[in-house]
């Protein structure tokens, strides 16, 4: 791949952590973190790593696990396939998944991936996902609109500006985590939100309803933050002070719609 300066290399990782799986999840965080360091160390000879969770497929090797699980679970099949409904998909849908996210390789490089998120990337399956569930704007409020979409743009790229003074250890992580929970890169988030606030301003407030899932996503990575926030920060002033400031670039987001 190096000596032809071209590659993709598509790990499958799993949809997450499930009990009495340890060995199996374990195996497969392995995979998530040598694609993500490969990726790293490969972005100058145009060679791409992601991960790609399939999602629940009931092939039989599958079924026959899941029935030994539930069992332990205290649950029955039914009841386990019920909990995981929306994370079920048929093999048809997994490969078109598969299939769509190689050509689009380079977008999601260094991602942890599913196939579901790549089917709603494309409009292959309806978004269900409450976090990413913002309604359509209220076309009565265009000024408080542009007050908001301003702020939040300006949120974005002092957060973003603040990020690339960091250590590089502390920036590589932030930026892949950024990456991982956005669907895109940092810098082309800050693209994306400038064009955003251009069109805002420039009177053009539909295009939020074509941009929500994107925002949503934002918002849903500041709750992140302020999540971590709350584990992390021992200074109760400086606790009380951060958490306002997060709370505030959630809500931003949450007035315009």
């Amino acid at each position: 791949m190096k000596k032809r300066n071209s590659g993709i290399i598509v790990f499958v990782s799993s949809s997450g952590a499930a009990p009495y799986m340890g060995a199996y999840e374990v195996f497969k965080t392995a995979q998530v973190e040598l694609s993500s360091t490969l990726a790293m160390e490969l972005e100058n000879f145009n060679i791409y790593a992601y991960t790609i969770g399939p999602g629940l497929v009931k092939t039989k090797t599958a079924m026959d696990g899941i029935e030994i699980i539930a069992q332990k679970m205290g649950l029955t099949t039914d009841e386990f396939y019920s909990m995981n409904e929306q994370h079920i998909l048929t093999a048809e849908y997994v490969g078109t998944g598969f299939a769509l996210s190689v050509l689009n390789a380079e977008t999601y490089n260094g991602q942890e991936i599913g196939s579901i998120q790549i089917l709603m990337d494309y409009s292959l399956m309806e978004n269900k996902n409450a976090e990413n569930d913002i309604s359509q704007i209220n076309k009565d409020n265009a000024e408080d609109i542009k007050h908001y979409m301003k702020k939040i743009c300006s949120t974005y790229l002092h957060q973003y500006n603040g990020w690339k003074t960091m250590n590089v250890f502390e920036r590589q992580w932030v930026f892949r985590d950024f990456k991982k929970h956005m669907a895109l890169s940092a810098e082309q988030a800050s693209e994306k939100i400038i064009n955003i606030n251009n069109n805002v301003q420039n009177g053009n407030v539909k295009i939020i309803n074509e941009d929500k899932i994107f925002l949503g996503k934002l918002k849903e990575y500041w709750k992140r933050q302020l999540k971590y926030l709350q584990g992390y920060e021992k200074d109760k002033i400086k606790l009380e002070e951060h958490t306002k400031i997060l709370n505030e670039y959630i809500n931003d987001i949450e007035k315009m719609f």
